[in-house]
Protein backbone atom coordinates (compact mmCIF):
# COMPACT_ATOMS: atom_id res chain seq x y z
CA UNK A 1 0.00 0.00 0.00
CA UNK A 2 1.27 3.83 -0.62
CA UNK A 3 2.09 5.40 2.28
CA UNK A 4 -0.39 8.41 0.76
CA UNK A 5 -3.24 5.39 1.09
CA UNK A 6 -2.01 4.25 4.07
CA UNK A 7 -2.17 7.98 5.16
CA UNK A 8 -6.06 8.23 3.96
CA UNK A 9 -6.75 4.81 5.67
CA UNK A 10 -5.58 6.82 9.02
CA UNK A 11 -7.74 9.74 8.65
CA UNK A 12 -11.29 7.68 7.78
CA UNK A 13 -10.25 5.25 11.23
CA UNK A 14 -9.45 8.06 13.12
CA UNK A 15 -12.38 10.19 11.49
CA UNK A 16 -14.51 7.03 12.98
CA UNK A 17 -13.11 7.38 16.30
CA UNK A 18 -13.77 10.55 16.66
CA UNK A 19 -17.68 10.03 16.29
CA UNK A 20 -17.38 7.23 18.43
CA UNK A 21 -16.27 9.24 21.55
CA UNK A 22 -18.39 12.11 20.45
CA UNK A 23 -21.54 9.44 20.87
CA UNK A 24 -20.47 7.76 23.82
CA UNK A 25 -18.25 10.13 26.31
CA UNK A 26 -21.78 12.28 26.60
CA UNK A 27 -23.64 9.41 28.05
CA UNK A 28 -20.83 8.14 30.15
CA UNK A 29 -19.60 11.18 31.80
CA UNK A 30 -21.73 13.36 34.12
CA UNK A 31 -20.28 16.94 33.46
CA UNK A 32 -19.71 16.29 30.02
CA UNK A 33 -17.64 17.58 27.97
CA UNK A 34 -15.36 18.17 31.08
CA UNK A 35 -13.21 14.98 32.00
CA UNK A 36 -12.40 13.93 35.59
CA UNK A 37 -10.07 11.76 36.61
CA UNK A 38 -10.91 8.23 37.32
CA UNK A 39 -14.15 8.10 35.30
CA UNK A 40 -15.28 5.41 33.47
CA UNK A 41 -15.00 6.26 29.67
CA UNK A 42 -15.69 2.75 28.65
CA UNK A 43 -14.19 0.21 25.92
CA UNK A 44 -12.42 2.03 23.24
CA UNK A 45 -14.16 2.46 19.73
CA UNK A 46 -13.37 -0.96 17.81
CA UNK A 47 -11.48 0.68 14.66
CA UNK A 48 -8.86 1.65 17.42
CA UNK A 49 -7.53 -1.88 16.81
CA UNK A 50 -7.52 -1.49 13.42
CA UNK A 51 -5.99 1.65 13.85
CA UNK A 52 -2.95 0.34 15.70
CA UNK A 53 -2.92 -3.05 13.66
CA UNK A 54 -2.33 -0.84 10.48
CA UNK A 55 0.29 1.11 12.08
CA UNK A 56 2.31 -1.96 13.44
CA UNK A 57 2.09 -2.92 9.80
CA UNK A 58 4.35 0.06 8.49
CA UNK A 59 7.90 -0.08 8.25
CA UNK A 60 10.00 2.87 10.90
CA UNK A 61 10.10 5.23 7.84
CA UNK A 62 6.85 5.01 6.96
CA UNK A 63 4.98 5.41 10.98
CA UNK A 64 7.80 8.08 12.14
CA UNK A 65 6.60 9.91 8.28
CA UNK A 66 3.31 9.55 9.33
CA UNK A 67 3.90 11.01 12.84
CA UNK A 68 5.78 14.20 11.33
CA UNK A 69 3.02 14.53 9.00
CA UNK A 70 0.60 14.84 11.76
CA UNK A 71 3.10 17.43 13.41
CA UNK A 72 3.17 19.49 10.37
CA UNK A 73 -0.49 19.57 10.17
CA UNK A 74 -0.51 20.58 13.93
CA UNK A 75 1.58 23.56 12.88
CA UNK A 76 4.58 22.24 14.84
CA UNK A 77 7.19 22.20 11.87
CA UNK A 78 6.99 23.14 8.36
CA UNK A 79 6.98 20.19 5.44
CA UNK A 80 10.71 20.77 4.58
CA UNK A 81 11.62 19.71 8.52
CA UNK A 82 9.93 16.47 7.64
CA UNK A 83 13.34 14.59 7.39
CA UNK A 84 14.62 16.01 10.59
CA UNK A 85 11.83 15.58 12.69
CA UNK A 86 11.14 12.23 11.58
CA UNK A 87 14.62 11.46 12.49
CA UNK A 88 14.22 13.26 15.82
CA UNK A 89 10.87 11.61 16.26
CA UNK A 90 12.64 8.35 16.20
CA UNK A 91 15.06 9.23 18.63
CA UNK A 92 12.55 10.27 20.83
CA UNK A 93 10.21 7.30 20.54
CA UNK A 94 12.63 4.70 19.79
CA UNK A 95 10.11 2.26 20.39
CA UNK A 96 7.54 1.73 17.34
CA UNK A 97 4.72 1.08 20.53
CA UNK A 98 5.19 4.34 21.90
CA UNK A 99 4.82 6.48 18.70
CA UNK A 100 1.93 4.63 17.85
CA UNK A 101 0.22 5.30 20.75
CA UNK A 102 1.53 9.04 20.51
CA UNK A 103 -0.64 9.06 17.51
CA UNK A 104 -3.67 7.35 18.25
CA UNK A 105 -3.87 9.16 21.23
CA UNK A 106 -4.99 12.43 19.31
CA UNK A 107 -8.69 13.21 19.05
CA UNK A 108 -8.35 15.40 16.54
CA UNK A 109 -5.46 12.99 14.27
CA UNK A 110 -7.81 13.50 11.42
CA UNK A 111 -7.45 17.13 11.19
CA UNK A 112 -4.11 17.40 11.47
CA UNK A 113 -3.02 14.33 9.19
CA UNK A 114 -5.28 16.39 6.56
CA UNK A 115 -3.63 19.59 7.17
CA UNK A 116 -0.29 17.75 7.47
CA UNK A 117 -0.70 16.28 3.96
CA UNK A 118 -2.13 19.13 1.80
CA UNK A 119 0.60 21.37 3.69
CA UNK A 120 2.84 18.24 1.84
CA UNK A 121 1.83 18.27 -1.35
CA UNK A 122 1.13 22.02 -1.61
CA UNK A 123 5.02 21.92 -0.64
CA UNK A 124 5.41 19.60 -3.26
CA UNK A 125 6.90 16.59 -1.73
CA UNK A 126 6.07 13.40 -2.08
CA UNK A 127 5.42 10.89 0.51
CA UNK A 128 5.82 8.16 -1.46
CA UNK A 129 9.92 8.59 -1.31
CA UNK A 130 11.62 7.44 1.71
CA UNK A 131 13.51 10.67 1.84
CA UNK A 132 10.82 12.75 0.82
CA UNK A 133 12.45 13.50 -2.15
CA UNK A 134 10.91 17.15 -3.54
CA UNK A 135 9.26 16.98 -6.66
Amino acid sequence: MKLSDTIQRVIELSQLMRAYWDRELPKRLKDYPWIRGGEDRGPPPPEEAELRTLLKELTHEELYTVMAVMYVGRGDVAPFEIPRLRDNLKKRFPMPARAIDQIVAKGVLSDYLIKGINAVYKAHYDLEESQLATR
